[in-house]
C-alpha cells in the first residue's frame, strides 16, 4: 500500500522533499511508517519527533486524514492503523509573529 507523506519546517529540511509517497505493507500503524522513515532519513527524523520513549515529542503534531494527533491526546503512533492513500503530514512546532 502506498502512503502520502507531507513534511513541514524541519522535517523538510531533514528529508529535503516536501511530501512523497511511502510503500508500507498493508495493515501497517503509523509506529512502522516512522521506523521506515528513520531508516530511511536518519536517526535525525527521530530524535525530532519522538522522546526518549518512543512518545511524540509535546509539541509535536501529526495529521493523519486531517485528523490532528497530539501527544496529550496520550493515543500510542501502533494504535493507528493506516490503509492504502491515505495521508500523513509531521508538523514541528511553529512560531513567528
Amino acid at each position: 500500500m502506498k502512503v502520502n507523506v507531507e513534511y513541514l519546517a524541519n522535517f523538510r529540511l531533514i528529508t529535503g522533499k516536501n511530501r512523497e509517497k511511502i510503500t508500507l505493507n498493508k495493515g501497517c500503524s503509523l509506529d512502522e511508517l516512522v521506523k521506515k522513515l528513520n531508516t530511511m532519513y536518519g536517526r535525525e527524523f527521530c530524535r525530532t519527533l519522538l522522546d526518549h520513549e518512543g512518545n511524540l515529542k509535546p509539541y509535536m503534531m501529526l495529521i493523519v486524514n486531517n485528523r490532528e494527533i497530539y501527544p496529550s491526546m496520550q493515543i500510542k503512533l501502533t494504535e493507528i492503523k493506516l490503509r492504502d492513500g491515505d495521508s500523513v503530514a509531521f508538523l514541528p512546532p511553529l512560531s513567528g509573529g
